[in-house]
């Protein structure tokens, strides 16, 4: 009889650990899908950190290691800088836009926003490949993405400011046509303005501090040195600066009469 009780007490215990058991693996499953739910919830959290103390944030992202919810961020903060600049196109300025327009440039923004962080990510992994990084592409798109993200907050700020302190660009083609003596005026007359000024500091700021940001993001990541890190980036610039060189050659002897490089003004179309 007591070998009864005690087989009965053993089976019990079992049942009872297996059920503790399912009930941790119920509790980690609804933590993660909280975590993921809330991943936009707690990026707006740690944002402060991404701009002033990225040494902390690369460490609080140490152990992402999902494409989705980096590149879920991304994508809102790039739908607010285009949603915002739509509507100040149509609010403060003449131009003319229908709906076909609108609904053709929010699917060609999704699609970007999308597709230009492994775009990018591609070109620096080039160069980090050179520098003999060797910890697989998602540890060069994680740190880029956040670097993008990064330059997309400084784009929100300066669309910010050119509406608080507006000014004037220069033309695409206004360059083309005219003297250098002319140039030097047209920028002088540029650079006079003030909001000109603020665009221009916060475009130098935000590329040093994405350039920053991104060494000491791949050099944690792809576990190879700082200064390795930065000549890899400078590489990966002018690897992407070759290539774009090289569509427009080959668009410009596909079709010379309608290319970009036979026909400067239409590069007004594209500001």
């Amino acid at each position: 009889m007591a070998k009864r009780g005690s087989k009965k007490s053993e089976k019990k215990s079992e049942v009872k650990l297996k059920e503790e058991k399912k009930l941790e693996v119920a509790k980690e499953l609804k933590q993660e899908k909280k975590q993921e739910s809330y991943s936009i919830a707690n990026f707006f959290s740690s944002s402060k950190e991404l701009l002033f103390k990225p040494g902390r944030f690369l460490n609080s992202i140490e152990s992402e290691s999902r494409y989705q919810p980096i590149l879920r961020v991304f994508v809102l903060f790039y739908m607010g800088y285009f949603i915002l600049t739509l509507i100040i196109n149509l609010f403060f300025t003449a131009d003319s836009i229908n709906i076909y327009q609108i609904i053709q440039s929010f699917l060609y923004a999704i699609i970007v926003s999308v597709v230009f962080p492994f775009l990018v990510s591609g070109f620096v992994y080039i160069g980090v490949r050179i520098f003999n990084g060797k910890q697989g592409f998602f540890n060069i798109f994680k740190p880029i993405t956040y670097s993008l993200i990064i330059l997309t907050i400084y784009s929100l700020i300066m669309i910010i400011f050119a509406v608080i302190v507006p000014f004037n660009n220069i033309p695409a083609d206004a360059l083309t046509s005219i003297s250098q003596e002319q140039a030097m005026q047209v920028w002088k007359d540029y650079l006079i303005q003030p909001g000109a000024m603020i665009n221009l500091l916060i475009n130098l700021i935000s590329m040093i501090h994405v350039f920053i940001f991104s060494v000491m993001g791949i050099s944690k990541f792809q576990k190879i040195t700082k200064s390795k890190t930065a000549f890899a980036l400078i590489l990966s610039i002018i690897i992407a600066l070759a290539v774009i060189v090289l569509f427009m050659i080959i668009g410009y002897l596909a079709n010379p009469d309608t290319s970009y490089l036979a026909n400067p003004n239409s590069f007004a179309g594209l500001a």
